[in-house]
């Protein structure tokens, strides 16, 4: 009993600390965040996952980049890397299995960098992502919808008119009228 009752003190005595704590760091200056240390680390976490030759995803690296990738853009959101690293971010996001933040992160590219080359890509993405990973062909449909109203002229228009006739088909019904047009 003695030592149930030490051990409840003790994260009594150390969560009051921590919120003295947070409530001091509210009062101080933010850091000043190093673009050139925090852009290389950026570069040796995407080239530790590249060169990661087992199946297995660091996710522990991943997210590390992830954050760091949002840190970036949030300290330097006019650099031109920032659209890249945000959107290279909803990628591995896509990589460790956290959909819905990838979907959250590839919103940020297109609002924020929404005349980027990778804002229409993102938009892209979200539908796939919707439809194979997430398995929610009414979101994906509503992507790839607001895909062909925002860039009706994009190389990816025609494979997502033909993306949007298919996504009710089931496969094998696909595989019969492939079979049947031969």
């Amino acid at each position: 009993m003695n030592r149930i009752i030490g051990i409840l003190m003790m994260i009594l005595f150390f969560s009051c600390g921590e919120t003295q704590q947070q409530a001091g760091k509210t009062k101080e200056k933010p850091t000043q965040v190093d673009q050139t240390s925090l852009k290389s680390s950026l570069d040796q976490l995407e080239a530790e996952l590249i060169s990661n030759k087992t199946t297995k995803v660091d996710k522990e690296k991943a997210n590390d980049l992830i954050n760091k990738s949002i840190q970036y853009v949030d300290a330097f959101p006019k650099d031109e890397m920032s659209p890249e690293y945000l959107f290279r971010a909803g990628e591995v996001s896509v990589g460790i299995g956290s959909y819905n933040q990838a979907l959250e992160i590839w919103d940020r590219v297109r609002a924020e960098y929404s005349d980027h080359k990778k804002a229409s890509i993102a938009l892209f993405l979200q539908g796939f992502t919707s439809e194979n990973q997430m398995k929610n062909k009414e979101k994906a449909k509503t992507y790839y919808n607001d895909f062909l109203v925002k860039y009706p002229k994009h190389e990816y228009a025609d494979q997502i008119v033909q993306l949007l006739k298919n996504i009710d088909v089931s496969p094998e019904d696909l595989i019969k009228s492939f079979k049947q047009k031969k």
